[in-house]
Order: C-alpha cells, then sequence, then structure tokens
C-alpha cells in the first residue's frame, strides 16, 4: 500500500502537531507542578527526564509495531490515542498532586511527572517512528527519517514559543492542555478519515475524548470556598495569580499556591511585619534620599518608603503584579517591568539604599543571592550605602540556630561587604530574615552574632535550591494546613 500526495500531507501534519503537543506538555507541565513543588531546579530536571524516558519508551515501542502494523491507520490511532490521555490527565491531575504532595517536594514531583504526563508522551513518541515507517514506502529509510523529524521538531519548536510567549499567558493551564488534546485528535481523525480505514473505533475516541474534556469544564472549575471573594485571577508567564478578600477584611496576593501579601483592609495598610525589618535601613547612618526596590511585589515597602520621601524605583519582573499592587494594594508609584539583575547591571544610577525581596513562589530567586550579584550591587551603592535583603527560612531552633540556608546568604553577603547584620522574626516554624550589608559602620545596637560555617553562593556554584528544599517542604505544609489544597491546584 503506497501513500498518496494527500497522504503524505496528512502525515506530515499530524507530526507537527504531535511534535506541537509534547514541547507544550512538557512546558506547561511546570505551571501545573508549580503551586506543590516550585519551579526549582527539581521541578525542571523531574519533567524534563520523565519526558525524555517517556518519548524514548515510546520511539522503541512505535519503531517495533511499525514492523508488524500492516496498515497506515496505527500512526493516526496511536495519535488519537495520545489525545485521549492528555485530555484524561485533564480530569485526574488533582487527585494526582495531592498524593505526590505527600511525598514531599524531591520524591513528589518525579512521581507527578510520570503519572501525569508518561501515558500521552509514551503514545505522542511513538507517532514519529510510525509515521518514519509508512512514508519510507517511497522515500526511503534516510529520508523519510530525515523528514518526519524535522517536521515534528519545527512543530516543537513553534509550540515551545507558542506555550511561553502566548498559551500560558493568555489562556491559562487548563485550556492549554485542552489545546494539545484537540489539536492531535483533529489531525489524528482528518488522516484515518482520509484512509477510510479504521473510522467508525476513531470516531468513537475522539467523541469520547470531548465527552471527557467536557466534564474537565464541569468537574475542576477553581471553587475557593463561601468566605473567599476572588478579585483577580490569572495564569502567567511567571506562575498563578490570585487575588481576594476574606470575611477577616484581608486582602491576600497568592502566586503559585503561595501567600506573597497580606493587607489589612480596616487599617488600609500591609499586615506583613518584615517590611519594617526592611524599612529600618532608611534609619541608619546619614539621610537616605533614594532606593532601589528589586522585587517590589504588591508594593508594601514602596508605600513606606515614598511616605518617608524617600525616592524610589521599583523592579518588578511580573507585569501583572506591578498592575495589581496599583489596584488593589493602593501603590501609586510607577514600576520598571525588568529583571533585576539586568536593571542593576545596566542601569547606571547610584542609590543610597538598595532591596532584595525576591521570591517567585515557594522559592527564593537563586541568581539573586551569589556573589556576583552582591558585588554587582554594591557597584551602585553611595558611599555608607545599604543592601537590605529579605528570605524566609526555618526558625531557629536549640538543635539549630540558623539554617543552612541562612547561613550561605549570610557568609555569601560577607565575602563581599564588610558589615554583615540582620534581623529576623520568628512565627512558628518560620522565620523572615532581614539582612543588611555594608561597608560602613551601622547598626552599632544590633547584636546578633554572626553566622559562621556557610557556603559562599557564585553563579558558577550555586546550591541555593538544594539547601533550601526544607523551607520549601514545610512552607507547602503550613499553606496546605492554613488554606487547603484548593489554592493549590
Amino acid at each position: 500500500m503506497t501513500q498518496s500526495r494527500d497522504g503524505k500531507l496528512f502525515l506530515y501534519i499530524n507530526s507537527f502537531a504531535a511534535g506541537a503537543a509534547t514541547l507544550i506538555i512538557e512546558i506547561a507541565g511546570t505551571r501545573i507542578m508549580a503551586p506543590f513543588f516550585g519551579t526549582t531546579v527539581f521541578t525542571w530536571s523531574a519533567l524534563i527526564g520523565i519526558t525524555l524516558l517517556s518519548l524514548a519508551a515510546g520511539y522503541y515501542a512505535g519503531g517495533f509495531y511499525s514492523e508488524k502494523a500492516r496498515n497506515y491507520t496505527a500512526v493516526y490511532g496511536v495519535t488519537l490515542l495520545a489525545a485521549f490521555l492528555t485530555a484524561l490527565m485533564i480530569v485526574y491531575k488533582n487527585p494526582v498532586l495531592q498524593f505526590s504532595d505527600l511525598m514531599g517536594a524531591k520524591a513528589g514531583v518525579i512521581f507527578a511527572s510520570a503519572a501525569l504526563f508518561a501515558p500521552c508522551l509514551f503514545f505522542f513518541g511513538a507517532v514519529s517512528p510510525l509515521s518514519v515507517k509508512y512514508a519510507s514506502s517511497e522515500l526511503g529509510a534516510g529520508k523519510s527519517a530525515g523528514f518526519i523529524f524535522a517536521v515534528s521538531t519545527a512543530g516543537s519548536f513553534i509550540g515551545a514559543i507558542l506555550a511561553g510567549y502566548w498559551l500560558i499567558p493568555q489562556m491559562g493551564i487548563k485550556t492549554v492542555f485542552m489545546i494539545c488534546a484537540l489539536l492531535p485528535a483533529l489531525t489524528g481523525l482528518a488522516g484515518v478519515i482520509n484512509l477510510k480505514q479504521g473510522v467508525k473505533n476513531s470516531v468513537m475516541l475522539f467523541c469520547l475524548m470531548c465527552a471527557v474534556l467536557l466534564i474537565s469544564f464541569i468537574v475542576t472549575g477553581n471553587y475557593y470556598g463561601r468566605n473567599i471573594k476572588v478579585l483577580f485571577e490569572k495564569e502567567n508567564h511567571f506562575g498563578k495569580i490570585l487575588v481576594f478578600d476574606t470575611k477577616a477584611n484581608t486582602r491576600i496576593l497568592m502566586v503559585d499556591g503561595t501567600i506573597q501579601m497580606y493587607y489589612d483592609l480596616i487599617k488600609d495598610e500591609p499586615a506583613a511585619g518584615y517590611i519594617g525589618y526592611l524599612e529600618k535601613a532608611a534609619d541608619f547612618g546619614s539621610d537616605k534620599n533614594t532606593a532601589l526596590i528589586v522585587g517590589a511585589g504588591a508594593g508594601a515597602l514602596t508605600v513606606r518608603l515614598e511616605n518617608r520621601g524617600i525616592t524610589t524605583d521599583n523592579i518588578e519582573i511580573d507585569r501583572d503584579i506591578a498592575y495589581i499592587a496599583g489596584k488593589f494594594f493602593g501603590n501609586k508609584v510607577k514600576f520598571i517591568i525588568e529583571d533585576g539583575r539586568r536593571y542593576i547591571r545596566k542601569c547606571g544610577k547610584k542609590y543610597d539604599l538598595v532591596f532584595f525581596d525576591v521570591f517567585k513562589g515557594y522559592s527564593i530567586c537563586p541568581y539573586m543571592a551569589t556573589k556576583e550579584a552582591f558585588q554587582e550591587t554594591k557597584a551602585i551603592l553611595n558611599e555608607g550605602g545599604i543592601l537590605s535583603m529579605n528570605m524566609v527560612a526555618e526558625a531557629p531552633s536549640a538543635e539549630k540556630v540558623h539554617s543552612e540556608a541562612v547561613a550561605a546568604v549570610y557568609s555569601t553577603l560577607k565575602s563581599v561587604y564588610r558589615n554583615v547584620k540582620f534581623d529576623f522574626k520568628a512565627e512558628g516554624g518560620f522565620a523572615n530574615y532581614v539582612f543588611y550589608a555594608s561597608d560602613s559602620d551601622f547598626y552599632p545596637e544590633n547584636k546578633a552574632k554572626p553566622i559562621s560555617g556557610g557556603v559562599v553562593l557564585t553563579d558558577d556554584k550555586n546550591n541555593m535550591e538544594n539547601i533550601y528544599s526544607a523551607v520549601v517542604e514545610k512552607w507547602r505544609d503550613n499553606n496546605r494546613q492554613l488554606l487547603g489544597t484548593r489554592f493549590m491546584l
């Protein structure tokens, strides 16, 4: 049996769609994982590893089966099955994530990646060798393999660009995965109809998939409870943003299931106590007139400094966070949408104060806590200027006065600045540490003892995500107990 010109076109379109779906699933998968496990190197490693393993198994199985199959419908049937499993994953992802959460951040993300994405990616992997087998009847093995893998890789490239630049920010994760199910399902169904073989079974599978997608719309919608009034909800490049009011007259900002800001609606002011520690840097030494805030967030620190007459430049990488700071948290100062280190390198300005409050969901941004980052910051500080940095960590205990992550940040700051001081506020099992670093003498009343034994973090060797993993696990558990998993799904 030979392929017609139209038949080969359907084969290439189907390979393109399968390649696009594969990369979109891989990239969008991190957004599913983020509220439970963060977007650390562990999440990316687990997801990429499971993707490659699943595709490899699919390549092998597809190649093996291609020698036994006697018709062209197998490649389209496999595509339809991959699409169906993608649709099914949307329905069962919540219980899988909740179960995986019990395993901890490192083991849980591997299990969740395998349970959610391996089934559909296995069958997407089988599409290419099956396609090569059927195209080689006219083109030969070499040419057919080259054409099919080129088309599939081109689809993967387009899928990757679409996922990051448009699909995830504009449509939300559930819709993105529905597209990943529908697109290859349509190309697979079109291929089957073109061959006029196995049409009945393929149509039944397609209809079943559509029914599953319809069910997912009905049963997987977000519900946060009757005591919650949602003001803003959006998926974007950086995570899921949620702003809501509670019955206790508190406004809360969450990013990827992590509480980033409490705002007291009665007092009309931020309720985050650590902001006062950051602001304290303005009291040290001579008068401070200018400040750079990297990770301005909802603008709690900005409002306080501006009220003191300090001119601020506010850096925020997420445009939507900058929007809600003005819309829902009373910040009227203009934000600069930029990566923190890039701005520091390029700004050409000097500041009396620089503040780092650089968290993305559960994770501190590792590249903002390295020796090189602190050296670049030192270069834009005026004489007597101070760098102040916030981090969430485990509270001190009798067994361990300060955590490994705290010691690492302290030692790294100390490798750049002559004087490093810190305050912390413990609550439950957590503490907000606020570091102050400068080459000048300041804060003489601070009695906190120097922290020894920490590693110095560099751009070349940065183990922050690994040593911070214990904090992430406790933080997730605390959020789950406080609000329940409905805010993480």
